[in-house]
């Protein structure tokens, strides 16, 4: 997807984060946090979790009959559905600012804070994937046709970009 050579997520001097992604990377990323947002927003606990967002919300039992008592309209549920949802709200809000596109290259800059939210946003995209495409170890990425195991390569690669820039600014 991207080029090792032009990083993703450049620290400034100002402490700000500069974001660049070619246009197709702009996209596809665009496109994944709008598919998981909107599987968030028509989550309705009353009913098993799509697979979606399934993985987001790990089960808090080891007995299987404990889980199945769990109600999902708790008030650690809710207020973690909440939370996710901001964040993607906020990631999305950031993508669609206009003026951003210079040659071929989507761009932005975000605060230190900012990207906090979009690592944990990227974070749950990869979650997210992983259990649509079934993948459970990494022996599971063996047996993904070669799109979606590029794809999680590519969302590993800018999760250890932006760790390497909080590595940066301690």
């Amino acid at each position: 997807m991207g080029s090792v050579a032009e990083p993703h997520f450049q620290l400034r001097d100002d402490n700000t984060v500069h974001v660049a992604m070619s246009l197709d990377e702009y996209q596809v990323f665009n496109d994944m946090v709008s598919m998981v947002h909107g599987a968030l927003i028509h989550t309705d606990p009353t009913q098993p979790l799509p697979p979606t967002v399934d993985r987001l919300f790990p089960s808090i039992f080891e007995n299987p009959l404990e889980a199945l008592a769990y109600d999902k309209h708790n008030a650690e549920f809710v207020a973690l559905r909440h939370l996710k949802l901001n964040r993607f709200a906020r990631v999305l809000q950031q993508l669609e600012l206009p003026g951003q596109v210079v040659g071929q290259k989507w761009r932005t800059q975000i605060t230190i804070e900012e990207l906090d939210v979009w690592m944990v946003v990227i974070q749950d995209i990869r979650l997210s994937l992983s259990q649509i495409a079934n993948v459970q170890t990494e022996d599971d990425m063996d047996h993904l046709a070669d799109e979606w195991r590029q794809l999680l390569v590519w969302l590993a690669y800018l999760l250890e970009e932006i760790i390497h820039i909080f590595l940066k600014s301690d």
